[in-house]
Order: C-alpha cells, then structure tokens, then sequence
C-alpha cells in the first residue's frame, strides 16, 4: 500500500473487510504485510497529516494494535529469522509509522536484533513490516 488510510478505505467499499473478518472467524489465516499489517489493527491515527488530511481511523480490529503515522520514513535491507519456525528470512521494510500494542508481545520475525511485527493471541492474524519474504 502507498496509502494505507486510503487503501483501507478502498477495502472497505469493496467489502473485503467483511470477508477478511468471516475467513478468520472460519478458520482461516491472515498476514498482513507493511500497510496491510497496519490495517489489520484497531486505529491508524495521521495526526500529522502525513498521507491525507490529519486524523484517525479505525482498522479491522484482527489485531491488537494501533499504528501512528509519522514523517520519518523507515527504509532498510533486513535478514533475520521467522519466530515461530528459526527460518532465516530477508526483506526490506519501506514504511511511515509505528505500530504498538498487546499483540507485539507475540512478534513474527526477529530482525538484526529486534523484535518486529504482531500475532494474534489465537495465532490466525499476524502481521510485518517487511516486505519481500516470499521473493
């Protein structure tokens, strides 16, 4: 997504958010990758303004996060490992914001040292900041 406010809203009106929302009722798994990770959570808040007009939305709420929009843009190569499995990965992450919550606890991969992305308490949802983990 190079909008995700904007994507998210595009979503909506297509209805897939209450097809995203009936797959995990189902059963089914979700990852969300960057903006896609950003909109699987509780709130996307703009106060700056950074992508439209300033302001707040609310996510999917498959996630236990909130995302904050920023100016500083995060732009680096990555490698580092898959929490749940020890496989090695490698990516890049290209994003405005960070996200922040319950669901951190449980993150998706370890990178260079850190811990990134969030997991469902029930383990369907998941999302990253990187992007390129299946190239």
């Amino acid at each position: 997504s190079k909008s995700t406010v904007a994507d998210l809203a595009f979503l909506r009106r297509q209805g897939w958010d209450v097809d995203l929302a009936a797959h995990v009722r189902r059963g089914g798994r979700v990852l969300g990758l960057c903006g896609g990770y950003q909109m699987l959570g509780r709130s996307i808040a703009d106060p700056g303004g950074v992508e439209g007009p300033a302001g707040a939305v609310p996510g999917l709420g498959l996630l236990d996060v909130d995302t904050v929009l920023t100016a500083d843009k995060a732009t680096r190569l990555v490698t580092g490992t898959h929490r749940a499995t020890g496989a090695p990965v490698q990516g890049y992450e290209i994003h405005l914001g960070r996200s922040q919550g319950p669901d951190c606890a449980r993150p998706v991969l370890n990178l260079d040292g850190r811990a990134d992305g969030a997991t469902s308490a029930s383990g369907a949802v998941s999302g990253t900041y990187v992007h390129g983990l299946f190239a």
